[in-house]
Order: structure tokens, then C-alpha cells, then sequence
């Protein structure tokens, strides 16, 4: 019994060949398994880049928004005051 597990771990061409052809096989396989997770990553990547970019945008337009409204709020609430200051003058 010692015989054979001894003969199984006996390395010849044959075996040799075979090993190193199923290596190559496999890392090609995993090479390819890599290039396409790779371009799944660059492809996620660039959707959530712009998806940012159109929500940056988005926020920014709202923003801006709310400004305007709050300056033309003031202004008016100054122009208000401003009147019922003078009426209250004379």
C-alpha cells in the first residue's frame, strides 16, 4: 500500500504535461474571470460617477433655488418694513 501512494506522487512527463496543461487552462480561465469583473467594476464605477454628478447638480440647482427665494423674501420683508417705518414717521 505504501507502494502505490508512493507511485502516485512519482512525477513523469506525461503527468508532468498534463498538471501544466490544466494549470494553463485554469489560469486562462481565471485571467478571463478577471478581465470581465474588471470591466463590470469600470462599468459601475462610471454609472455611479455619474449618477453623482447629475445628483451634485440637482442639489446645487435646489440650493441656488432656495437662495433666490430667501433673498427675494427678505428684500420684500425689508421693502415692507421699510413702509410701515415711514408711515408711522409722518
Amino acid at each position: 500500500m505504501a507502494v502505490c501512494a508512493r507511485m502516485r506522487s512519482v512525477s513523469v512527463p506525461e503527468s508532468w504535461i498534463e498538471f501544466s496543461e490544466a494549470n494553463i487552462r485554469r489560469s486562462q480561465s481565471e485571467r478571463s474571470a478577471s478581465r470581465d469583473i474588471r470591466s463590470q467594476i469600470d462599468q459601475l464605477i462610471h454609472t455611479v460617477t455619474t449618477s453623482i454628478a447629475s445628483e451634485w447638480n440637482a442639489v446645487n440647482s435646489a440650493f441656488s433655488d432656495r437662495i433666490a427665494e430667501y433673498v427675494d423674501a427678505r428684500n420684500k420683508i425689508q421693502a415692507h418694513l421699510a413702509k410701515v417705518g415711514a408711515r408711522t414717521d409722518n
